[in-house]
Order: structure tokens, then C-alpha cells, then sequence
């Protein structure tokens, strides 16, 4: 067994199998819910059965994580650097020099994730951090209703590599905490509750916190329910292709195929 993964269970984090997409065995929006890997007996047996990737959802273990991307164009380590300028406020050395961090682990496609311990009783807006009306899309803030993939698992591009120790994780800096926390009036309250006046954001958190549908198991579904509910509460059908483009396209899930689904949806819904 990863000795990385042996971390998790040790901390008490609860581990979700998924496929090497990302696609989850376990209903993950409800923490309750049969399947999760909560002992390293359940660990041995769910990878000696050809699991190899495992997730978790950071806000119910405690930690924020910083996505860092440097892929495809992006550059998330000069994207922290220049909101951090423009904000006026020192940057933390632990970002400006992540080998330094004291807990951060390596994806197979080049980016990391940097762990910060974060206990704030206001959930984190999950997403590109963002500042002044300028999103940074090389880097993402992992927290509520979001997962992240636990080092040691494993996908056909490689392995995530652990540096350092969970136990280790420094405080989520306070800027990145102002920017990202959800005030009050942001809480989704209801599925049930459609008023007209949700912005796009409420729906997503929304059909998140709902936990039956999730770009882990379907990206069409997920941003089918997403158009869905954003078309009851009068969202325009762009700006639900515009962030589903953002936030979930990919090879097996291209831009016509999202223009596709939202339409559908939004026919369907009149």
C-alpha cells in the first residue's frame, strides 16, 4: 500500500475510489454515504481489486488546497505572484518557492497542490482565485463541495507524489481566505428554492452541496442539471457554456458538446 495514501487514512480523511477519470464509486456529495475508505484494511481491498485513484473532498478534512497549474498556456505560480502585487500584500514564501512548503504534492500533468490547514466555519468558494473583477484561470482554490486526488494515486500519466506530511500543513493565508470565503448571503439554501435572483455561482454550489451529480461521474449530466436549474432561475444559456467550457471541457468532453447539452436543457426547460 502507498505510504502516501496510508497518510490520509491515518489523518482520518476519508477516501473516495474513482476511476482514473476521476469518476467516482462512491455517492461523494454525501459524507455518510456506503463506499468511502475510512481504514487501511478497506484501502488493501479496494487496490488489490485495480483501484488506483483515490479522492477527497478538503473542506471535510480540514485543508484548503491550492491547484497550481502550469500547462496548456497557464502559468498558476506567476498568476499568485501578480494577484499578490496587484493586491499590495506580501507573498507567502511557502507559494513564492513551493519547494518549501512543508506539505505539497506533484501531479502527473506538471501542477501542484499545495495543502493549507484551514478550520474558518465559512466554507471557501472552490475555483480560479479571483481579484478585482481578473480571474487567475493557473490557479484554483480546492475546499467546498470540490475534490482533490490524494498523493499516491495513480493515472495513466503518472503518479501523485507526496512532499512533506498532511500533519505538517501550514494556515491557509489570510488573503486567499478573504478572497475566496462565501459571505452569508451567498449559502445555497435549497435545491427547492428557485428564485430568479441566484447568480450562476449559488446554482453550481447548489446542485454541489445536492451531491447526485458530479463532473467525477458525468461532465454532460453535471452541466446538463447545472443548465437545468440556471435556466428556472432566468441565467442566460451563454453564461452556463461560457463557465462550463472553463471549468469542465476537455478532449471527451469538447465545446460542442457542451453547447449541445446546455441547449438541450434549456429546450427541454421552456
Amino acid at each position: 500500500m502507498s505510504d502516501a495514501l496510508r497518510m490520509y487514512i491515518d489523518a482520518g480523511v476519508p477516501l473516495i475510489p474513482s476511476a482514473a477519470n476521476g469518476r467516482c464509486f462512491v455517492k461523494w456529495g454525501d459524507p455518510d454515504a456506503a463506499g468511502y475508505i475510512r481504514t487501511q484494511r478497506n484501502l488493501d481491498i479496494s487496490m488489490g481489486s485495480g483501484v488506483h485513484r483515490f479522492q477527497f473532498v478538503p473542506a471535510r478534512a480540514g485543508f484548503v488546497v491550492l491547484d497550481i497549474d502550469v500547462k496548456n498556456g497557464k502559468d498558476g505560480f506567476d498568476d499568485v505572484r501578480r494577484l499578490f502585487e496587484t493586491a499590495n500584500v506580501p507573498l507567502p514564501s511557502e507559494i513564492d518557492n513551493y519547494r518549501s512548503h512543508t506539505c505539497y504534492v506533484e501531479t502527473p500533468g506538471g501542477g501542484i497542490h499545495l495543502y493549507f490547514r484551514y478550520s474558518g466555519l465559512i466554507p471557501l468558494r472552490s475555483g480560479p482565485l479571483r481579484y478585482r473583477g481578473v480571474r487567475y484561470d493557473g490557479a484554483e482554490i480546492l475546499h467546498d463541495g470540490h475534490l482533490a486526488t490524494a498523493a499516491g494515486s495513480r493515472k495513466e500519466s503518472g503518479e501523485y507524489i507526496m512532499h512533506g506530511s498532511l500533519d505538517a500543513a501550514t494556515v491557509f493565508p489570510p488573503m486567499l481566505i478573504q478572497l475566496a470565503r462565501i459571505e452569508p448571503k451567498e449559502k445555497p439554501i435549497s435545491m427547492s428554492n428557485t428564485a430568479l435572483s441566484r447568480s450562476l455561482s449559488d446554482v453550481v454550489a447548489i446542485v454541489d452541496r445536492q451531491g447526485e451529480f458530479s463532473p467525477g461521474q458525468s461532465r454532460n449530466r453535471y452541466t446538463y442539471e447545472v443548465a437545468r436549474f440556471a435556466h428556472k432561475c432566468g441565467i442566460a444559456a451563454s453564461e452556463v457554456v461560457s463557465w462550463a467550457h472553463d471549468h469542465l471541457g476537455a478532449e471527451d468532453f469538447t465545446a460542442n458538446e457542451i453547447q449541445r447539452t446546455v441547449e438541450s436543457a434549456y429546450t427541454k426547460g421552456a
